[in-house]
């Protein structure tokens, strides 16, 4: 069984005994107290899963002469988004550019590494404002928990991405994704075509594509439809149409 599998048992083991104990001292008001605790230490093991979830992609810490400019974009315009502290990781493998938000003023950027070798200094402006636009708008703790969840039930994952796909359309997150392009668009000052026509670029890298897995809860790009991988992601031609009136 996986380690992070185990950690899931045991957590759900310890936390039924413990709300079955209070509940049993101290009635309803020891079984409120009981969930809120549960609740806290869930969120805490949620955070701590972070080591779990970027370990695989092997990502560096972009750091020392980023003679992209990404790293000055970004500190420029943190503050306009509500950040005081963005991290940005790069890693050879592939993956799209991926989002999470550690609290909610600080966030991190995982990136390919070819991603900002080829693109030009306009285009690396338009990616900082990009990546900041959805790590404002994306939700904190829902991606958190279903890519957990996801990573520790690989065993019977079909039935995971049903429920994910369930709970996404439920908490309706396709408009967090609409709602970050739509930012996009506005803070980077730019036509809908030539932000249209972005996002499209960005689809279009190879090293941008990767198998469906976990990583896509916290993805800035859309995928190719498959049955019951959704993760909230919605397809490219919808955004795009919604972003230039007419989809690529």
């Amino acid at each position: 069984m996986r380690t992070l599998t185990q950690v899931w048992f045991i957590h759900a083991g310890i936390s039924f005994i413990f709300l079955l104990l209070c509940f049993k001292l101290l009635g309803r008001g020891g079984l409120f107290i009981a969930l809120a605790i549960c609740l806290i230490f869930l969120y805490a093991a949620l955070r701590k899963n972070i080591d779990f979830l970027w370990g695989p992609l092997g990502s560096r810490s972009l750091i020392g002469n980023d003679t992209s400019g990404l790293l000055q974009s970004l500190n420029l315009r943190k503050g306009e988004f509500g950040f005081k502290k963005v991290e940005v990781y790069i890693t050879d493998k592939h993956t799209p550019p991926l989002v999470w938000k550690n609290t909610e003023n600080e966030g991190r950027i995982i990136l390919n590494r070819a991603l900002i070798e080829n693109l030009n200094t306009s285009e690396i402006k338009l990616l900082s404002v990009f990546l900041l636009s959805h790590l404002q708008t994306r939700s904190f703790v829902l991606p958190q928990f279903l890519s957990s969840v996801h990573w520790s039930t690989a065993v019977i994952s079909f039935f995971t991405r049903v429920f994910a796909a369930s709970m996404n359309k439920i908490v309706q997150k396709p408009h967090e994704i609409f709602a970050a392009d739509l930012k996009f668009l506005s803070a980077s000052q730019t036509t809908p075509f030539e932000a249209g026509y972005f996002l499209n670029k960005l689809h279009q890298f190879g090293f941008n594509k990767a198998k469906p897995n976990h990583f896509f809860y916290f993805s800035t790009l859309s995928m190719r439809p498959i049955l019951n991988e959704e993760f909230g992601l919605p397809y490219l031609h919808v955004r795009l149409h919604r972003m230039m009136g007419f989809s690529i």
